[in-house]
């Protein structure tokens, strides 16, 4: 028994052609460039995000838990007295647990390992004003960080660079085919179809750092000790024109 279904060819070439913007159909007589644009906007950053944290060991949990306690309690106090809103201040992480190690014996004979406890907890914060950053680090160390990472420069401006971008995009695609068009003796006309991507790294921050604070609690110096770089966004647009 065979079936025949006179419409299938055409509604699947039909679902085809809906699936991408820049189908060329084989009834579509008239001539076409295609061409990708690529933009980029950039900005000095105005805010900063991190994750800043507590490792404390002590060979009693309670103990260990107790300090761990304490010592966050006085840096999410430190973000109230810098002004931080709640919303940017946001528990990241949490750790709780046993470490087993056997003492080293000059004998070399065996030892009873010893148990202590760690705890490691971490919270994430966005500080909106950047110009803070030194004094707000060397109070949380002071009160009993010792670890920062995941530092990452941001943008108050993002949807703007991302909008100047994108222009700058257009403008690339629009002279890349103008280029293409002259070159090939065609004029260039409008555009048929326009669609909008991520290029490279993509909006957001060029740079990034993770480190290991030692000796933070030191008082803070007149210098500066930020280097935040700027801000890139990169944007990316594909463009279909007609051609005569």
């Amino acid at each position: 028994m065979s079936f025949s279904f006179p419409g299938f060819a055409r509604c699947t070439a039909l679902v085809i052609g809906l699936a991408s913007p820049f189908s060329l159909h084989a009834d579509d007589d008239g001539r076409s460039i295609l061409v990708t644009g690529e933009g980029e906007a950039a900005a000095a950053p105005d805010q900063v995000e991190f994750i800043v944290g507590i490792d404390v060991t002590d060979a009693k949990v309670e103990v260990t838990k107790s300090k761990s306690d304490e010592a966050m309690r006085r840096i999410l106090a430190i973000t109230k007295e810098f002004k931080i809103d709640p919303k940017d201040v946001q528990s990241d992480y949490l750790r709780v647990q046993p470490i087993q190690e056997a003492p080293f014996h000059p004998d070399g004979k065996p030892t009873r390992p010893v148990t202590t406890y760690n705890a490691r907890r971490d919270v994430r914060i966005l500080l909106r004003d950047i110009k803070k950053y030194e004094g707000l680090m060397t109070a949380m160390f002071n009160s009993g960080a010792n670890n920062l990472h995941s530092l990452q420069f941001k943008s108050s401006a993002q949807t703007r660079l991302e909008n100047e971008a994108r222009n700058a995009a257009l403008k690339d695609a629009k002279a890349k085919a103008e280029s293409m068009a002259q070159q090939m003796g065609l004029k260039l006309g409008r555009p048929r179809n326009i669609a909008e991507g991520i290029h490279g790294p993509g909006p957001g921050p060029i740079m990034g750092k993770t480190m290991m604070m030692e000796g933070f609690a030191r008082a803070a110096s007149s210098e500066p000790t930020l280097a935040p770089g700027e801000v890139r966004v990169k944007q990316q647009v594909t463009v279909l024109f007609d051609a005569e």
